[in-house]
């Protein structure tokens, strides 16, 4: 009998630190928004946002995190049957990482963005994001929020944005976490 009782103990035990873990774990806060009067139905094809230069750029941070991020948005569209097609895309992407809010001074900041991993990158957007409820710069979220902006290029306004707070680190090139943040912004899209 004490040993039927010292199995359900350890049973029981080994159950509530189980729970304990995973209640523990950071929930992902993942959201998007996007432009009411965009037709999403529209886009087949898609390329990268062209990037312009920054000034004062400055090094410290993995370029692996901008190819796995890439790598894993286009094969999330892929599946999506939105196809890449550099010289006609029916939409652009743009995505940023949020870094330390003072990483720099002086920079040449786009409207909508404030120092993120495309300072550290060179990466300069330069599309209106008003058409979208809720923009706000990349100074405003969390650091490691993944940002993911669908752009349409024939007015180059913001139609989509998606975000999952606080889960990327600037050094970070784990390729499944970032496969799985991406998966998870864009799991909301196309928008319901």
């Amino acid at each position: 009998m004490k040993s039927f009782e010292i199995k359900g103990i350890s049973l029981l035990l080994l159950l509530t630190s189980i729970v304990g873990m995973i209640s523990c774990q950071p929930t992902m806060n993942v959201q998007s928004s996007f432009n009411r009067s965009a037709d999403f139905k529209q886009y087949k094809t898609f390329a990268w946002y062209p990037a312009e230069a920054a000034n004062n750029l400055r090094t410290g941070y993995d370029p692996e995190v901008d190819r796995r991020v890439k790598t894993a948005v286009e094969a999330a569209f892929v599946k999506k049957g939105i196809l890449p097609d550099a010289a006609n895309p029916d939409i652009l992407i743009a995505f940023d990482v949020a870094l330390e809010e003072k990483q720099a001074e002086n920079a040449d900041l786009a409207p909508g963005f404030g120092y993120g991993y495309s300072y550290w990158y060179g990466y300069r957007f330069k599309y209106d994001v008003n058409g979208v409820p809720n923009s706000k710069s990349i100074t405003q979220y969390p650091t490691g929020t993944l940002i993911i902006d669908l752009v349409n290029p024939k007015t180059n306004e913001l139609v989509w944005r998606g975000v999952a707070e606080g889960e990327i680190e600037a050094d970070q090139t784990d390729e499944r976490d970032i496969r799985g943040s991406v998966s998870k912004i864009l799991s909301q899209y196309p928008p319901k």
